[in-house]
C-alpha cells in the first residue's frame, strides 16, 4: 500500500502537464496510472455525474474507479487511551515516628498542610482491559508536584554535610514560603470496576499500584516585605531529594467521583545529614479514568 501511494505521487508530478491540458470545464482532482488496465483515483468534491460519466465514455482503455476514504485509526478493543487526566489535592508530611510533623533533628522544618498541595498531571494513561472490561491494568506517564507551604520564616540550603536551615524570623517575615519538588512518574495500577446491582451501570471504582518517581528539581520560593519595598526570591537548589522514588497509591470512587491516597515510605531526602520525611497525599481524580 505504501508503494502504492508512493507511485501515485510520483505519477501524478509527472503527468501533471498532460492532464491539465486534458480538463473538463469543471475542477477536476485525477490520478491516472497508464498501463492495460487503467486505475483513476477521482475527487468527487466539484464533480458532477454527467462529467464522470463522459469521462468513462472517452476513455478508450478499461478504467477501474478506486475511491480513497479517510477513517480513524482505531485503538484495538482492548486498549483504551486518556489523555491529561489530573490529581489534585492536599500534601503533609510524616516522621519517622509516623507523626505528621517535622523530623525532631529539623524542628523549624514544618508544614501549613491546609495550604501545602499535591498535582499530578497523568499526561497520557493507557488501560489493558483484562476480564470482561471490569479488571484493567493502567500505566503512563506523568509529572508529580509537591509545593510545601513551609510554617516558621526560614530559609533552606544545601551543603556537604547536608540540608542547612536558617533562622530568618528576626529580620524577615515571609509572605509566602515554599518548597517545590517536581518528579516525573510512571504510573503502574491495577483497577476494578463493578456494579452495586446486576445489569446495571458499572458504580464503583477501586484501584491500586505504584508510581515509579524520578526527581526532577526543587525549587524554594519566598516573598517578603520590608517597609514598602517588596522582595522575591527563587532558587533551583539540590536539597538531597532521592533520585529515584516509589510511591503507592490507592483510589476509590462511586461514579464520577474518586478520590486518591498517596504514600511515599522510603523518605523524601537521599541521607541520614537530611531530614527523616515521608510523604502523604489524598485528593480527587478529575478526567476519565475508566471509560
Amino acid at each position: 500500500m505504501k508503494n502504492l501511494i508512493i507511485t501515485f505521487m510520483i505519477t501524478r508530478a509527472l503527468l501533471a502537464p498532460i492532464s491539465s491540458s486534458a480538463q473538463q470545464e469543471e475542477q477536476i482532482d485525477t490520478i491516472k496510472i497508464l498501463g492495460r488496465t487503467g486505475i483513476i483515483i477521482i475527487d468527487r468534491t466539484n464533480m458532477s455525474s454527467e462529467t464522470l460519466d463522459s469521462m468513462k465514455k472517452n476513455d478508450p482503455q478499461k478504467i477501474n474507479e478506486v475511491e480513497i476514504h479517510k477513517y480513524k485509526n482505531e485503538e484495538p478493543k482492548y486498549l483504551v487511551t486518556n489523555w491529561f487526566n489530573l490529581k489534585a489535592g492536599w500534601t503533609n508530611w510524616l516522621n519517622a515516628s509516623g507523626n505528621l510533623d517535622a523530623d525532631g533533628n529539623f524542628p523549624m522544618l514544618e508544614l501549613n498542610p491546609g495550604n501545602s498541595y499535591n498535582l499530578q498531571v497523568n499526561i497520557v494513561e493507557q488501560s489493558l482491559k483484562l476480564f470482561k472490561d471490569r479488571f484493567r491494568l493502567t500505566y503512563g506517564l506523568g509529572s508529580d508536584n509537591y509545593y510545601y507551604n513551609l510554617k516558621n520564616d526560614i530559609s533552606i540550603s544545601n551543603d556537604q554535610n547536608g540540608l542547612l536551615i536558617t533562622d530568618d524570623s528576626e529580620t524577615k517575615d515571609f509572605k509566602k514560603n515554599w518548597l517545590y519538588n517536581s518528579y516525573i512518574t510512571v504510573p503502574l495500577m491495577f483497577n476494578v470496576n463493578f456494579a452495586l446491582q446486576k445489569n446495571k451501570e458499572k458504580d464503583i471504582y477501586f484501584a491500586s499500584g505504584v508510581n515509579f518517581m524520578y526527581a526532577m528539581s526543587s525549587v524554594t520560593k519566598q516573598k517578603w516585605k520590608d517597609g514598602d519595598t517588596k522582595y522575591k526570591s527563587r532558587g533551583n537548589k539540590d536539597l538531597g531529594l532521592k533520585q529515584f522514588n516509589i510511591g503507592y497509591e490507592a483510589q476509590l470512587g462511586y461514579k464520577n467521583l474518586i478520590l486518591y491516597g498517596k504514600y511515599i515510605p522510603g523518605g523524601i531526602f537521599k541521607s541520614s545529614s537530611r531530614p527523616d520525611l515521608r510523604s502523604l497525599s489524598f485528593g480527587v481524580v478529575i478526567g476519565d479514568v475508566f471509560n
